[in-house]
C-alpha cells in the first residue's frame, strides 16, 4: 500500500455530492486533499513534482507534463453539486489556481476558498482514509463506492454495515443519470469491477446484491465490513491486544501514528494483559485505559502515573479530611444556634411569668 500516512479528509456532503470527475481529476483532488495539515487556518499553494503525479495518477513519464496540464485545465472547469438536507443545493468550485513552474520544475495548485469549510478543521460529519488505497484504482467509480463505503463504515461505528441505495440514486451521485441503461453493462461497470478493485487493494471487503422492482433492477444493497489484514500492524495490535473498537483504533492511527502508540503500548502493554494498574488496582476497561493514554498526548511514563496516582489519592484524602473539619463546623455551629435559640425562648418564657 503506499501513501498510507496520507490521509484524505473529507466532509461527508463531499462524498456525497454530484459530480463528473474523471478517474485523474478524482485522484489529484484527493491527493490536494490529503496535503492539508492539521490545523491550517487556510488553502496555501501546493507545490507538486511530476513524479508525485506520475505515482499518484498512473501517468506514463513521458506524457506527464501535458497530461497534467490538461487534467489541470479540466478540473480548473469543475465543480461539485451539494445537496443541503433541506433540498438546497449548491455547485462549489473545486480549484482556485493551477500553473507550471519551469524554473523549479514544479507543478502548483490551490484549493477553490469554498471548500474551506468542508476540507479544514472538520470534527464531526467527515470520512477519512489512506490516500495509499486508491492510488491504484483504474475506475472513478472504485473511488466512489470506497468512499461510500467508508463513510456508512464510520457512521456506523461498529465493523460492519449494510446500507442500501436505488440505482437511479447512485446514477445522479455518479453524474451518469440516463446512461447505461442495459443492467448488464450497469453492473459490470459500475459496480462489478469496481467492488473487485476495491476488495483486493483496500482495508474493507465489499459485497452486494441488485433487488427487482417488478421486471427491473432498482435498488442495491451492500454489506460492507473492515478488513484487518489490510490495516497497519499497530491498528491490528490495537484490536486484537488492546480491544479497542475498529474504527476507534484506525482513528487513534490517523491522529497520533504508530510511533507514539507504539511507545504507549511498550510502557503499558503488560498491565493491558492483566487488566491492572500499576498500584494493583483492577483495570476494568483496558481499551477505554490505552484509549485515554494514547490521546494524552504525552509520553507518560509509569512513575509518572504513579506519582499522579499517589498526589490525586493524597489530594482526595486532603479533601476529604477538609469536608469532615468542615462538617464538624457546621455540626457545632448548628448545636451553638440551636443552644441559644433554645435559651432566647427560656428567657422570653420567664419575662412572661
Amino acid at each position: 500500500m503506499n501513501n498510507e500516512h496520507l490521509q484524505v479528509k473529507k466532509d461527508n456532503s463531499l462524498i456525497l455530492s454530484k459530480g463528473e470527475l474523471s478517474l485523474h481529476e478524482e485522484k489529484l483532488f484527493a491527493y490536494l486533499v490529503s496535503q492539508i495539515q492539521p490545523g491550517d487556518g487556510d488553502f496555501y499553494e501546493q507545490a507538486v513534482t511530476p513524479d508525485a503525479l506520475i505515482k499518484q495518477c498512473n501517468i506514463p513519464k513521458s506524457n506527464v507534463y501535458p497530461k497534467v496540464k490538461k487534467i489541470a485545465k479540466d478540473l480548473s472547469k469543475q465543480s461539485l453539486e451539494v445537496i443541503g438536507n433541506d433540498g438546497e443545493w449548491m455547485y462549489i468550485p473545486l480549484m482556485f489556481r493551477s500553473r507550471w513552474s519551469p524554473n523549479d520544475k514544479k507543478f502548483y495548485f490551490t484549493l477553490h476558498p469554498d471548500l474551506r469549510i468542508r476540507l479544514l478543521d472538520l470534527r464531526a460529519s467527515y470520512t477519512q482514509y489512506s490516500l495509499g488505497f486508491i492510488t491504484g484504482f483504474r475506475s472513478r467509480y472504485s473511488i466512489k463506492i470506497y468512499e461510500m463505503c467508508i463513510m456508512k463504515l464510520k457512521q456506523s461505528k461498529r465493523p460492519t454495515v449494510k446500507f442500501d441505495i436505488t440505482i437511479d440514486q447512485i446514477k445522479e451521485l455518479f453524474g451518469i443519470a440516463g446512461m447505461y441503461k442495459a443492467f448488464s453493462i450497469f453492473n459490470k461497470t459500475i459496480l462489478e469491477k469496481p467492488i473487485k478493485e476495491i476488495n483486493k487493494n483496500t482495508d474493507i471487503r465489499v459485497k452486494y446484491i441488485c433487488t427487482k422492482q417488478g421486471r427491473s433492477y432498482h435498488r442495491i444493497i451492500f454489506e460492507v465490513e473492515r478488513s484487518l489484514e489490510m490495516l497497519p500492524d499497530i491498528v491490528q495490535t490495537l484490536i486484537t491486544t488492546a480491544g479497542v473498537r475498529v474504527d476507534k483504533a484506525i482513528e487513534l492511527f490517523r491522529n497520533f501514528g504508530a510511533d507514539h502508540i507504539t511507545a504507549k503500548l511498550r510502557e503499558w502493554g503488560g498491565y493491558l494483559l492483566t487488566k491492572q494498574f500499576p498500584n494493583g488496582d483492577t483495570m476494568k476497561s483496558p481499551s477505554g485505559f490505552i484509549i485515554s493514554q494514547i490521546e494524552d498526548g504525552d509520553q507518560t511514563s509509569i512513575d509518572d502515573y504513579l506519582r499522579q496516582e499517589e498526589e490525586r489519592i493524597s489530594l482526595a484524602e486532603m479533601e476529604t479530611e477538609e469536608r469532615e473539619k468542615q462538617e464538624k463546623m457546621d455540626k457545632k455551629l448548628e448545636m451553638s444556634v440551636k443552644s441559644t435559640k433554645n435559651g432566647f425562648q427560656e428567657l422570653q418564657e420567664k419575662l412572661k411569668k
